[in-house]
């Protein structure tokens, strides 16, 4: 170019460009994150304990005697325990649990921080409010030594998975899930897969469709025949390699393995009759209600704004899935608790996969005032309602609890 053709560039092009500042948002949300934390810590601190005797003997069930229901975790800690005595036995069980409890605890807040950050919106903060205080929170540590935690961390890595397209993790994680608790297939799974539906726009692809469903279709099939086909002289080698511990009492041996010798279709017969009682249990729906109900707006209102509002009543059902549960087993508390994070992990996938905030179909002004009132009630009664809890605990008793009032 000739000195004459030569033009000046703009003086925007000349000067460096300034330091970037983080989004006034951005701020925003890394300022809540530690009062999410400690809302969580605080929730978990009211019914946090060592496991109890039922829990540890869950532990020592493994493979050593063939394929079993849930004896998978036992499997992967029974190296650990070799040559070691009762004690030493206790204590490592305790720790593995506890070490299971704070990788849940991490899930939990890393997963409501991680909506928060994609939709910086005061409703997202509610709903991370409400679940992150919640019953669920309490029970879950109340339940330390039993494998809820895995069930539910395990979960939300999964739809996290189909998020990323990552159908096979995503598949094998389930299938692991489920080979640790079978409960896993009502508690996770049913949202699992719409999350996959929604990730494939609807649309049958076989290859994705296979690689996130045939895992853990294979293991839950598994299971339910292991329960059909175990003799009696396994469950007695079980049981007398579980006393030989000198860990539990006989009672404890005993209740710890009951799960092995009666399958599915006889706590079917056993239970059935107690369903629809435990489902209206008035106590629980106090405890239950305003945090489900909460949540489960939220998660509409997602799939609403992004215009997939035929599949707000199978999110519905997907997330009262684990109530099924009360058909065939007598965990009244722990069951009910359930579809709180079922709820949540269908609105932690529908933040995830569905169009970002600014492309989404807006609310009504009453609708966003609803919801977010029900958010602030239900993060109420979260703080100030007794959760049930087992074995003769109260709510506020746990190990590390800073307490709450008596007349709350």
């Amino acid at each position: 170019m000739s000195g004459s053709e030569r033009q000046e560039l703009p003086a925007s092009v000349n000067t460096p460009a300034p330091a970037r500042r983080p989004a006034p948002c951005s701020i925003a949300v890394a300022a809540v994150v530690p009062g999410l934390l400690a809302l969580y810590l605080w929730t978990a601190s009211r019914s946090l304990r060592s496991p109890n005797p039922y829990s540890i003997g869950h532990w020592l069930q493994s493979y050593e005697h063939g394929f079993i229901k849930r004896g998978l975790l036992g499997s992967v800690v029974r190296p650990l325990l070799h040559g070691r005595g009762p004690e030493q036995i206790n204590d490592t069980i305790e720790l593995a649990s506890f070490l299971l409890f704070a990788a849940f605890s991490l899930v939990m807040v890393a997963s409501a921080t991680m909506i928060l950050w994609r939709d910086r919106s005061l409703a997202v903060l509610v709903a991370a409010v409400v679940v992150l205080g919640s019953p669920f929170v309490v029970f879950s540590a109340h339940l330390v030594g039993y494998f809820d935690p895995l069930v539910a961390a395990l979960g939300i890595a999964s739809v996290y998975l189909v998020a990323r397209s990552r159908w096979l993790g995503a598949g094998l994680l389930s299938g692991f899930a489920i080979l640790a608790h079978e409960m896993y297939a009502v508690v996770a799974m049913p949202m699992v897969a719409l999350c996959g539906w929604l990730q494939l726009d609807a649309q049958v692809r076989w290859r994705p469709t296979l690689e996130l469903l045939l895992a853990p279709t294979l293991a839950f099939a598994a299971v339910m025949v292991s329960t059909l086909l175990i003799g009696d002289e396994v469950l007695a080698a079980i049981r007398e390699d579980i006393a030989g511990r000198g860990v539990l009492e006989p009672y404890w041996v005993d209740m710890s393995t009951y799960h092995l010798e009666h399958g599915f279709l006889e706590n079917l017969r056993r239970e059935y009759r107690f369903g629809w009682a435990r489902a209206r249990n008035r106590t629980m729906a106090v405890v239950v209600l305003p945090a489900l109900i909460s949540l489960l707006a939220a998660g509409a209102t997602q799939l609403y704004r992004s215009r997939r509002t035929r599949w707000i009543p199978v999110y519905v059902a997907f997330a009262l899935s684990p109530w099924l549960m009360h058909w065939v087993a007598w965990d009244l508390h722990r069951i009910a608790i359930l579809p709180i994070f079922t709820a949540f992990l269908g609105f932690f996938g529908f933040s995830l996969l569905l169009p970002a905030p600014t492309d989404r179909q807006a609310l009504p002004r009453w609708c966003i005032a609803g919801i977010f009132a029900l958010g602030l009630g239900a993060a109420a009664a979260n703080a100030w309602t007794e959760v049930p809890l087992m074995d003769g605990q109260r709510d506020g008793e746990g190990a590390f609890s800073i307490g709450l009032s008596d007349d709350r």
